[in-house]
């Protein structure tokens, strides 16, 4: 899921990583199962809907602030990277989400975006 840093280990925990959330959201086990696998999802089901995909989000949202330490507290910062990531979100091809930025604790060079909205950027990579 990251876009930058170290992805080792990762691979081994996404997959408990989605079944635990999509067990906790109540997604069908076909789609937890093709998410797995990583199999074409996109094309091989129906799209999931916006409230599903920001309820997905929120409880990724959670997994990343716990992983990465919470998030970091810097004011100045925090506003920089709301106005970077709204002005960018203007322009994108979903305008009227919701987008929700967040620097995580973590000196680990890393950002990443979770369904619905939810984007991270560690404090290590700025």
């Amino acid at each position: 899921m990251g876009c930058g840093g170290s992805q080792s280990g990762q691979s081994s925990q996404q997959p408990d990583l989605i079944g635990g959330l999509g067990a906790a959201l109540g997604v069908k086990q076909q789609k937890i199962d093709l998410l797995k696998k990583g199999v074409g999802v996109v094309q091989a089901l129906e799209p999931i809907g916006e409230e599903e995909e920001i309820t997905l989000g929120e409880a990724v949202a959670v997994e990343a602030f716990s992983r990465f330490g919470g998030e970091y507290s810097n004011p100045a910062w925090t506003r920089y990277i709301n106005l970077v990531g709204k002005t960018v979100a203007e322009v994108s091809d979903r305008p009227t989400l919701n987008y929700h930025f967040a620097i995580l604790n973590s000196q680990e060079q890393n950002a990443f975006a979770a369904p619905g909205g939810y984007i991270f950027i560690t404090v290590g990579l700025l």
